[in-house]
């Protein structure tokens, strides 16, 4: 189960979105200066292939995703998560185009010119893995589809004709939708993309020799050696993760940190609140979140649960046990934890922050507990909360693969228990936070993930 939203439209430009602008920008120049002002030879080389295609088009991604930003290279697409499917349809769309270049091919020295293809990991990777996801992060997946293949089509400005122009733009479009079906680099690259870049170069004339194929061989093997130094790296956290003991062990003192609430009515629905007036949403959407909020200096865990509790919702709480702690990372799969804090908490949930927000992309850990309401919610302080629903267990599972409207949700058996006047029942919600990981938490817990 994705811990992304998926939307087809929003606005939520931040400094990913920039940064991806800034080296489409610099693609641009470098790729007019390589094809207009260098020789061919190692000029080219140095200028296109190092400084472009290996720093520019994949290490720095790299670099600015993993290290700067400290997010998982799932956020470059290079996951295990439906690397089958991915790496099937890559196969199948290759075998269909393969077609094509046979005819394309006759008489050229094809063998040397299709590898070459085949190790040029930095165009798509460039392409849909970074600038894609920054778009469709930013902006949702229509125009970070409509984007991606735009700025395909860019950098080929003043290399190719008009009319090629727009023979790129549509495989590229084409591509970008395929490549948003699972996210996952492996359904364009190595197998996809080393076709349709075949094709593509033949079009404009170019042919690719033994000579290049081992210069940009070269090239590939230092891209692919930062990218498992990477993936390493952070595998290393992963497993440094399944020692957690104690919460103590899991929260560094200077992260940022928080107490989230899976928190239940008596009929067993779980509580969310709706986003106040202080929150920025996409037009029309709402996000609810568990009741909850960030661990003030010095503050114990269960303290920052009961006063969050009647700041939020006017009431205290009690705090349950849990059966089972939870470990929901943003890098890997969700595992079990024993650990000795009592009462035991639900889960352990690393979260990055949405784009909008003032620490977009920074990583905030959330400790949940089990909790049930002592009174009813009131006194809903607006600007943090519009108001507090209800929803079913099958609804919280369901959350992140959907938006529905407020209406859609009362009429499979969800509502708003308190607050909520000023909420449309168009409006759409999707889930953010503890809402996230609690749909991870019963998923598991139901054999539904």
């Amino acid at each position: 189960m994705s811990t992304k939203q998926s939307h087809w439209f929003t606005w939520s430009p931040n400094g990913d979105t920039l940064m991806a602008l800034l080296t489409e920008i610099a693609m641009i120049a470098l790729y007019w200066i390589t094809t207009h002002l260098l020789s061919g030879g190692w000029d080219g080389v140095l200028v296109f292939g190092v400084l472009t295609n290996l720093v520019l088009n994949v290490l720095f991604p790299v670099w600015w995703i993993a290290y700067h930003r400290k997010q998982p290279l799932s956020e470059l697409g290079i996951t295990t998560r439906r690397w089958l499917p991915s790496l099937l349809i890559g196969i199948v769309f290759a075998a269909f185009s393969s077609f094509r270049l046979r005819q394309m091919a006759s008489g050229v020295n094809w063998l040397p010119h299709v590898l070459f293809n085949a190790v040029i990991l930095w165009e798509p990777f460039f392409v849909f893995s970074w600038l894609q996801l920054r778009f469709d992060r930013a902006f949702g997946i229509v125009p970070g589809v409509l984007l991606a293949g735009l700025s395909f089509t860019a950098y080929h400005i003043g290399t190719y004709p008009p009319a090629m122009l727009i023979a790129l733009l549509i495989p590229g479009l084409i591509y970008a939708a395929i490549f948003r079906l699972t996210s996952n680099l492996l359904i364009v690259w190595p197998f996809a993309w080393s076709v349709a870049s075949s094709l593509g170069t033949l079009m404009g004339g170019m042919q690719f020799t033994w000579r290049q194929v081992a210069i940009w061989s070269v090239i590939l093997l230092v891209q692919l050696g930062f990218i498992g130094y990477t993936w390493r790296r952070q595998s290393r956290r992963i497993a440094s993760s399944a020692r957690i003991s104690a919460i103590a062990s899991w929260v560094p003192e200077d992260a940022e940190s928080g107490v989230g609430l899976a928190l239940q009515d008596d009929s067993g629905r779980y509580l969310f609140f709706l986003a106040g007036t202080r929150h920025r949403c996409p037009p029309g959407e709402l996000f609810y979140a568990g009741i909850g909020g960030h661990r003030e200096a010095g503050e114990g865990w269960l303290a920052c649960a009961h006063r969050e509790a009647k700041e939020e919702i006017g009431t205290d709480v009690e705090i349950l046990p849990a059966p089972v702690t939870w470990y929901i990372p943003q890098h890997s799969s969700v595992q079990k934890l024993e650990v000795a804090d009592r009462p035991r908490p639900l889960a352990f949930y690393e979260m990055i922050h949405p784009p909008g927000t003032p620490r977009a992309g920074e990583l905030y850990r959330i400790v949940i507990y089990k909790a049930r309401l002592r009174d009813v919610p009131q006194d809903l302080p607006p600007d943090e909360l519009l108001g507090v629903i209800a929803l079913t267990a099958e609804q919280v599972i369901r959350g992140p693969e959907r938006r529905p409207t407020l209406a859609e949700l009362v009429e499979e058996g969800a509502s708003v228990v308190a607050g909520g006047e000023t909420v449309s029942q168009e409006v759409r919600l999707y889930p953010i936070g503890t809402a996230m990981a609690l749909a991870h938490v019963l998923c598991h817990e139901t054999g539904k993930f």
